[in-house]
């Protein structure tokens, strides 16, 4: 019994080829199991779920105004590919394509540089694609679910450079981790700013590695170009400011509610003339603040920002007690692995009603290819979204607190501190959006997830490896 269980564990360390080969790293064994699960419930949900989000994108691309609200190169690649077929069945069958590589990509290196049982690896994979939150992430139009793929994808890189002494000697890797660094920051606005924490670490670890910090710094530069004479030349307009002073608003009206007194009759006047003060006292909610960016008049920000920020800021300096405890609430969803009791959510499923489309753009209407399976995928989606399904697979922070205890465990039993850079963008992602965070939403942090979810497996498999590793040399000691 236990030699079958060594066997199975991979005990011995072994140079005998893989017996199964289909390319270099196995890339393709994990990818296909994923890309077909997710291509099913595609098919399912045919021609796929434009979430609001995407509907925004898809009107800034009928009307030929894009808007950087969301990011412009993001709506512009979704421009070229509705160019070639006008349904979002062909930017949805990629985004399946990208994350099932991702998650294929990140398997694969496990494969390659900690051989662990290729069964295991792929029955990892069907698992991992039968979770809700990774196959609704695949089959729901967001630029989100791209961004979730593409941390995923640099993820693996990470293995490989964590492995791999001479990686960056090679010009070609150091450009394919700034490539991703840099589509990451075109998908989500939040993006850039992980990168660029992501990218201080990594210029100080990595300083004497001189070709990743001159393609970084190229990077940089083609990222700032494209951001100003590319939106120029592109005619993009610029997102709305509304979007950007709405965190500063939610904390403001949180002090208006629990100290009035802190701010003089000036200072009310002056964010009057800024934001509907009482309607958003009215609507006020610790855990959202989309009402009250709503509630700013955008044109009055526009005309003078810097009055209102001034006012603003002089009026949250007063006020630093209230200050830690908004954030205390606003962002429990992404430290605390229990909810507050009044606390809420809002995670990624599909609808199986795609009505909403039908004022704007009536051919958009469901045409599943499996319909027997819609109401099934449904009700599984709500069972893990809610109540203790969503406890155990929505909640972030869970998976992020793995990712951390994982990477740590992990570069002490293989004595490699690179390890620890798994979870440096997680970590980076989370700082944003604890900044600036405007709803809890799964979305925002889908990529903590499965990456959290991929690290718990091979955590599992680790330790299981090590009991029995254990077990058998107490047994040959005997």
């Amino acid at each position: 019994m236990l030699s079958t269980l060594e066997r199975v564990y991979n005990m011995k360390k072994t140079t005998k080829k893989h017996k199964f080969n289909f390319n270099k790293n196995n890339i393709l064994l994990y990818t296909i199991p994923v890309f077909v699960i997710f291509f099913v419930v595609l098919l399912a949900y045919y021609p796929g779920v434009i979430a609001y989000d995407g509907l925004d994108q898809w009107n800034y691309i009928k009307t030929g105004v894009i808007n950087d609200w969301h990011p412009a190169y993001n709506t512009i690649y979704l421009y070229l590919l509705m160019k070639i077929w006008d349904s979002p069945f062909l930017p949805i069958l990629i985004q399946c394509i990208v994350l099932s590589f991702g998650i294929g990509f990140f398997l694969s290196k496990l494969d390659k540089y900690y051989h662990i049982n290729k069964w295991y690896l792929m029955i990892c994979s069907i698992l991992l694609a039968l979770l809700p939150l990774n196959f609704n992430s695949a089959v729901v139009l967001l630029k989100d679910n791209m961004y979730l793929a593409l941390v995923i994808i640099l993820s693996s890189f990470v293995l490989e450079f964590a492995n791999d002494k001479k990686f960056f000697d090679k010009t070609s890797n150091c450009i394919w981790i700034n490539v991703i660094l840099l589509f990451i920051s075109l998908t989500r606005h939040n993006g850039i700013y992980a990168s660029i924490l992501f990218d201080i670490v990594m210029f100080i670890v990595f300083r004497k590695k001189k070709k990743y910090i001159i393609t970084s710094l190229i990077t940089i530069v083609i990222f700032f170009l494209m951001t100003t004479v590319g939106y120029k030349i592109l005619n993009i307009e610029r997102g709305n400011v509304a979007n950007k002073y709405g965190p500063m608003a939610h904390l403001i009206t949180r002090i208006l509610i629990e100290n009035r007194e802190s701010i003089t009759d000036e200072e009310y006047i002056k964010l009057s003339k800024y934001y509907d003060i009482d309607n958003s006292v009215n609507v006020f909610n610790p855990f959202n603040m989309d009402l009250i960016v709503f509630s700013q008049y955008t044109s009055d920000i526009r005309n003078n920002q810097k009055e209102y920020a001034i006012t603003g800021l002089k009026i949250i300096a007063r006020n630093p007690k209230i200050l830690l405890k908004h954030y205390k609430y606003l962002d429990h969803f992404l430290y605390a692995p229990i909810g507050y009791k009044d606390e809420w959510f809002v995670g990624i499923f599909t609808q199986t009603d795609l009505s909403f489309y039908k004022d704007e753009y009536s051919y958009l209407k469901e045409d599943s290819k499996i319909k027997w399976l819609l109401p099934i995928l449904k009700n599984y989606s709500d069972n893990c979204n809610y109540g203790t399904g969503g406890l155990i697979f929505m909640r972030p922070a869970i998976y992020m607190y793995s990712i951390f205890i994982a990477s740590i465990v992990l570069s002490y039993k293989y004595k490699n501190k690179l390890l620890l850079f798994l979870s440096l963008f997680i970590i980076c992602n989370t700082l944003i959006l604890a900044a600036s965070i405007p709803v809890p939403m799964t979305r925002y942090v889908s990529s903590t997830i499965l990456l959290g979810q991929l690290m718990i497996l091979w955590f599992i498999y680790e330790m299981v490896r090590s009991i029995i590793k254990k077990v058998i040399k107490n047994k040959e000691e005997v």
